[in-house]
């Protein structure tokens, strides 16, 4: 329900939790006692001066934490992704710890509102929020971000797409050094769900752009780009709870507490509670699941799954300090490659009924047997039950396994075994080698190896091709695959950052159908290009009932097979303070953020146990 929230009730709500916290004016603060001894030593200003005149207060989930300690992590490769998204700060954010079980929250932005028709947004931003360098945070910094990384095309890795209306962004302007205004072309009632579904919304421009050819001649963007990783140096530059302090290329990425943080709890402790974070690289997943085990790292939300569920239940059997999230996850799905350069497979891709065949040829109960502990639910290719956009109906269009009625759809529409080696050929004759890419991967490949049988059992002749996860991933967002093994895109949250997944949100989307607007695979495409775009500007009532219809396109046109949704298993250590047993885990919420990670504590010290 609160995803479809009328304007009215999203500015509401916005003003009323506004009107809660501002009472953070009145508070006594405190803070950590590491910056408390820099206060004393004149290294840092006192904390009332380093907090902004109404910080956000931030209600923890079970009690008032503590102060103190290091927050361990394992991690499978040190990326980006696991150190900026501990915390995420875009202007205004989505409840946690379940995205969908209360409103939209402010964050950056105190408060926000638009015109009669919904084209035009006013932001308000939280006055005296300082970055982590003790610089004063303004819309400067968002403006550089927008016009300067994002919408440059020499930048990359800013991306604001899911802002995006008809394939435009809204046009940015700064009233003053704390007001916003958006543009839009037509009205845009999805405004605070889109915003709060960035990862950034601001750079700290008084810091990079010493670095950005458009502010120093001598500048370079090959130079800029290495400025903006974390690790180089903006890691020091940040809003979030934990700053940049050492990294180590191949074994660890460590981060410190930022003393001008602008959140506190109830009772003026200024967050995190944690001094530090540390992240540290292992082999494998496997080594992230044992680390985890065994006390070596605190939780995880990233690399472990449910291929770890009888480790994990072992370990507590045994008496093992740790206990067990779950969150609602998007099952493996396989991608056809809608524009491949090959006649024949581009052919055969655009075939409906072969689409449909190869998905009823796919046994999605056995591989949530085989795979999925019984937290798996087999589905077609309609939206996610969470989506509030799912009926039983769509989600069983084209789902059930029916080998004899694929094969007789296949034969049907001219794919037979015309020389008698078992697989079928194209219409016209040409042999069919169908290759499935995966990344290497202890669920997904396993899981592939499977359906390549399923494939041979209804006559195709398909072979997995398995290789680094990167690489896959890179392949795919460049157009040059064949089937395409990833995580289904958007169907939780259909205007999240994974949009891109369902219609295009710029140039060169949805990536398993790159040239939709020259050559469409069909009609019923574009009709779902369409709706989506008119989705963005409906009324509550208008877009139930246009994406209704999205959900069943998708589901009928198996234009990518989707295999159903699961209840991911992730594990915390039960010495941490604060954390959910249920999290949202999709593009709305990713990662450590979803468990409001700057209110987590140390209930006491690693190995010591607790009661």
């Amino acid at each position: 329900m609160c995803r479809n929230l009328h304007k009215t009730l999203v500015v509401l709500l916005a003003f009323l939790v506004f009107s809660a916290v501002g009472v953070a004016q009145d508070m006594m603060y405190q803070e950590a006692p590491m910056l408390a001894e820099q206060v004393a030593a004149g290294e840092l200003s006192p904390v009332e001066d380093r907090l902004p005149p109404n910080p956000l207060v931030v209600e923890p989930l079970n009690e008032i934490g503590t102060y103190g300690g290091t927050l361990r992590r394992g991690t499978a490769a040190l990326i980006t992704y696991m150190t900026y998204n501990m915390t995420y700060e875009p202007l205004v954010r989505w409840n946690t710890p379940v995205s969908g079980e209360g409103p939209i929250q402010p964050n950056l932005a105190e408060s926000w509102s638009s015109n009669d028709d919904q084209t035009v947004w006013t932001v308000n931003l939280r006055q005296g929020v300082k970055w982590s360098d003790g610089e004063d945070f303004s819309a400067e910094d968002v403006l550089f971000l927008w016009y300067d990384n994002s919408l440059n095309e020499s930048v990359t890795g800013f991306g604001i797409g899911v802002t995006y209306q008809n394939g435009e962004p809204p046009a940015l302007e700064a009233l003053d050094d704390h007001t916003l205004v958006f543009t839009y072309q037509d009205p845009y009632p999805l405004f605070a769900e889109t915003q709060a579904s960035l990862r950034n919304i601001a750079l700290p421009k008084h810091y990079l752009s010493t670095f950005h050819p458009d502010y120093n001649e001598e500048a370079t963007y090959e130079d800029y780009q290495a400025q903006t990783l974390l690790e180089n140096g903006r890691g020091r530059h940040t809003l979030q709870a934990w700053m940049y302090e050492d990294f180590v290329v191949g074994e660890f990425y460590n981060q410190v507490r930022n003393p001008y943080y602008w959140k506190v709890d109830p009772e003026g402790n200024q967050l995190p509670y944690f001094d530090r974070v540390t992240i540290e690289l292992v082999e494998d997943r496997q080594g992230v699941a044992l680390g985890n085990v065994t006390g070596q790292f605190d939780f995880d939300t990233t690399w472990v799954g449910v291929q770890h569920i009888q480790l994990f239940s072992e370990a507590i059997q045994e008496g093992r300090d740790i206990s067990l999230t779950f969150a609602d996850f998007d099952g493996v799905a396989f991608h056809f490659n809608l524009d491949h350069p090959d006649p024949v497979i581009k052919s055969a891709f655009r075939d409906v009924n072969f689409r449909r065949a190869v998905s009823i040829g796919i046994n999605r109960q056995e591989i949530g047997d085989l795979f999925y502990a019984g937290l798996f639910n087999p589905n077609g290719s309609s939206l996610s039950p969470e989506s509030g956009y799912y009926t039983a109906d769509d989600g069983g269009l084209w789902a059930q396994y029916d080998p004899d009625g694929a094969r007789a759809m296949l034969e049907e529409a001219g794919y037979v075994d015309a020389d008698g080696d078992g697989f079928r050929e194209a219409p016209g004759g040409e042999s069919l080698q169908l290759v499935i890419e995966v990344g290497i991967h202890d669920l997904y490949t396993p899981i592939v190896e499977l359906v390549t049988e399923y494939f041979a059992d209804i006559g195709l002749n398909a072979i997995m091709d398995a290789n680094d996860q990167s690489l896959v991933r890179e392949r795919f967002t460049a157009g040059d695959f064949m089937i395409h093994t990833w995580d289904r895109d958007g169907a939780s949250y259909p205007f999240g950052a994974e949009m891109h997944g369902l219609a295009p949100t710029g140039p060169n989307t949805p990536f398993y159908h790159r040239n939709w607007e020259e050559d469409p695979v069909d009609d019923d495409f574009v009709r779902n290009v369409e709706l989506m775009r008119a989705a963005l500007t409906a009324s509550d009532e208008e877009r139930n009932e246009l994406m209704f219809e999205v959900s069943n396109l998708h589901a009928d046109n198996v234009w990518y097979i989707s295999t159903g949704f699961w209840q991911r298993p992730f594990i915390k250590n039960r010495r941490l303070g604060n954390m959910a047993d249920r999290i949202s885990r999709n593009s709305q919420l990713q990662d450590a953020s979803a468990y409001q990670m700057e209110t987590a504590y140390a209930k006491y010290e690693p190995g010591e146990g607790g009661s």
